[in-house]
């Protein structure tokens, strides 16, 4: 039941407590000197039965709490504390029903000169309306801690679903690279017994050398590139000779390679640590142009060039 309809019920009370009886047969304050008749005790009856209805709300909300409760273990506490709410409830149930029986006791030894007895019992109705008020306001409270629990809920599944769907794909990416390194042991195992490096699937043999390529269409940034290279066992293209070089760009006209300035500006480093000797630059580079710091094999001239470090673009490692 709505607050709306509460006021309204209390309003129309009121009107009938204040019409029951003739202004001109009252007693000099304001009432008859008479027993209450029953339409007095049909509207206590009436508060009464929305005094159950209240209750049996009230019950319904608990059993919704103790639901929640199971489905979301984060909200034990919260939902302790509802509980009690409840308890609390039950508590001032039992006190309203045991005034409530007092209250008709009363009304059965009213007689025509009890006014102030009919007075005092007229109290004790309205503050049984002010209860349900109560009532009502705390009903309303349950209901909107109840939504933001579910709520809560909601969300809370959401986020495991995500996470969920994180740990499955960092499951198989653990199991790919868990393959390649396995493969790439056995592969140095077998180099270790052999004069001819030989070269794990995938893999392009050049110069007693092996080289991955990124799939076609897949791009990184510069340190994703060579993360890749190093789950995979290797480490980010050093071409050192005119040969590697053109070797590689057979493979990716524009690829990234190990070097970089990135800890030291102007000084070149291979990502094995060593400085740069002799270069393949082409005209004009580096020019360290908006901080470039890392080294990409041109597509136009098929020469090195000084890029951002967050551009994406193609990679190859070199075993």
């Amino acid at each position: 039941m709505s607050m709306a309809m509460i006021n309204k019920s209390e309003e129309a009370e009121e009107d009938t407590w204040s019409t029951m009886t003739p202004p001109d047969k009252r007693s000099k304050y304001g009432w008859r000197s008479q027993c209450p008749d029953a339409s007095a005790i049909g509207q206590q009856d009436s508060l009464l039965d929305h005094l159950m209805k209240r209750e049996k709300l009230i019950h319904n909300l608990t059993t919704d709490n103790s639901a929640l409760r199971d489905e979301l273990n984060q909200m034990k506490v919260k939902s302790s504390r509802l509980t009690k709410e409840m308890e609390e409830l039950q508590r001032e149930y039992k006190t309203v029903v045991a005034s409530r029986d007092h209250l008709l006791q009363e009304y059965t030894t009213l007689n025509s000169s009890s006014a102030y007895a009919l007075a005092s019992a007229i109290s004790q109705q309205h503050s049984l309306l002010d209860d349900l008020k109560k009532r009502e306001k705390l009903i309303h409270n349950l209901t909107t801690d109840n939504s933001a629990l579910r709520d809560e809920l909601n969300q809370t599944k959401v986020k495991s679903s995500r996470l969920t769907k994180e740990m499955e794909e960092l499951q198989r990416e653990y199991k790919t690279v868990a393959a390649s390194r396995d493969h790439l042991q056995e592969v140095k195992m077998l180099n270790s017994n052999t004069t001819c490096k030989v070269c794990p699937s995938e893999w392009i043999p050049f110069d007693n050398k092996c080289y991955y390529a990124s799939p076609r269409g897949k791009t990184k940034n510069w340190e994703d590139s060579r993360k890749d290279c190093l789950q995979r066992g290797a480490d980010l293209v050093m071409p050192t000779t005119r040969e590697e070089l053109n070797f590689v760009t057979r493979i990716y006209d524009r690829t990234w390679i190990g070097l970089s300035d990135k800890k030291n500006e102007g000084k070149w480093l291979w990502v094995d640590g060593s400085e740069l000797q002799t270069g393949f630059w082409q005209t004009g580079e580096p020019n360290n142009e908006r901080n470039e710091d890392c080294a990409e094999i041109s597509r136009t001239t098929g020469e090195w060039n000084d890029v951002l470090c967050s551009s994406k673009l193609p990679w190859i490692c070199e075993d």
